[in-house]
């Protein structure tokens, strides 16, 4: 009668452990990849709030410009974070799409097409925008137009890698106009 429990504990055992060690590695892997699903998502989130945050900003300082009678100031907001948070918006760009654009411009504006993320309305654009969170590749921001240190509407774009994460643009406003003008800095 000895030997027969011997031999049924055996049985119950694979590879020299137990049911219930088994068990406890199991949900222990489980518990970590719950946590590291997690930990991965609310960075993303993280990532898409650096990007909201940006429009939001814009918009806000726009409206304080356009408010004004006469404005001159540079908006500056990191919009690509360092480390884990790091998004990959390689470039920012302003305007409206059918709007004149040179150089490097013309060919970052060629990369723009409808129904990848981008909105017909929209006059900030996020590239690429496939990588960029969804809804947050283009942005409709009211009162502007992009244009040249002139006045002259233009198509533009800031590298936000040679920028290190940061997007500085210049607001102007005069008294007699309606709308504000974004320029590069």
């Amino acid at each position: 009668m000895h030997m027969i429990n011997r031999g049924s504990k055996k049985g119950q055992e694979v590879m020299g452990m137990s049911i219930s060690t088994i068990l406890s590695i199991f949900i222990i892997a489980i518990i970590i990849a719950v946590a590291i699903y997690a930990i991965v998502h609310f960075l993303n989130i993280n990532k898409c709030a650096n990007v909201g945050l940006f429009y939001e900003g814009l918009q806000t300082e726009v409206n304080k410009a356009w408010a004004s009678g006469r404005y001159s100031d540079v908006f500056e907001k990191e919009i690509v974070a360092s480390g884990a948070l790091k998004t990959s918006v390689e470039f920012v760009c302003f305007g409206n799409l059918n709007a004149s654009a040179s150089g490097d411009d013309l060919q970052k504006q060629g990369s723009f097409k409808y129904g990848n993320g981008y909105s017909r309305n929209a006059n900030v654009f996020m590239y690429p925008g496939e990588k960029t969170c969804r809804g947050l590749a283009s942005k409709k921001i009211e009162h502007v137009k992009a244009a040249d240190s002139n006045g002259i509407e233009k198509f533009f774009c800031l590298d936000v890698k040679a920028l290190k994460g940061r997007v500085s643009i210049k607001l102007e406003k005069e008294v007699r106009d309606n709308l504000v003008r974004l320029s590069r800095t």
